[in-house]
C-alpha cells in the first residue's frame, strides 16, 4: 500500500503519545494506534515500511494505513 501520510511528531507529542501508551486506562486498540504512530514518525530517522509496522504491532496492514 502507499504512504498516505508523512508522520512528523514534535517532542511534545511524542511525549503525549508515550503517556497515553502507557496509561493503564488505554484499550489495546489505542495503544497499538500510539504505536503505529511512534514507529512511523520520520523525525526520529528512517522509518520502517508499513508491511513491518503491522508485523511488529501484530496488525494489519490496512490498520496502519
Amino acid at each position: 500500500m502507499n504512504k498516505k501520510y508523512e508522520v512528523q511528531l514534535q517532542s511534545k507529542e511524542r511525549e503525549t503519545i508515550e503517556n497515553i501508551l502507557h496509561a493503564d486506562s488505554t484499550s489495546k486498540g489505542i495503544r497499538n494506534r500510539c504505536l503505529v504512530l511512534l514507529l512511523a514518525d520520520e523525525s526520529q530517522g528512517a522509518i520502517p515500511t508499513q508491511a513491518e509496522i503491522a508485523q511488529r504491532i501484530g496488525v494489519s496492514e490496512v490498520t496502519v494505513y
